[in-house]
């Protein structure tokens, strides 16, 4: 199973969640980019990270240059090694959990929508 799945599914387990907050492979900003795991009503994305796709210099750039553009529309972007979310899965879905509750929470305080 990919680790974004694994993560998709311990969110899903997890107590108090009526539905999975994360969306796979959905477009998560006006431009083209994409996220492994987004959650449009807190702005979050999730991105689950391999070795084997960040290993030429181009493609790590290109990444860095993304998560820029999407910070500078109003995103949070969660980046997680393939490793860690697979190794700590618990602790990864709670921390996923607890930051997008929090920015659900914010956003509705002040009655605002992010851009």
């Amino acid at each position: 199973m990919l680790p974004e799945n694994t993560i998709r599914a311990g969110a899903r387990g997890s107590a108090g969640i009526d539905r999975s907050p994360l969306h796979d492979g959905d477009q998560c900003a006006r431009k083209k980019f994409y996220g492994d795991l987004v959650d449009f009503s807190a702005r979050v994305i999730v991105e689950i990270d391999g070795r084997e796709f960040h290993t030429d210099p181009a493609t790590f750039d290109n990444d860095r240059r993304r998560q820029n553009e999407l910070v500078l529309d109003g995103w949070l972007v969660l980046r997680y090694s393939a490793a860690t979310a697979l190794a700590d899965l618990d602790r990864v879905v709670d921390e996923i959990i607890t930051v997008v509750r929090r920015r659900r929470k914010s956003i509705a305080a002040t009655d605002r929508r992010l851009p």
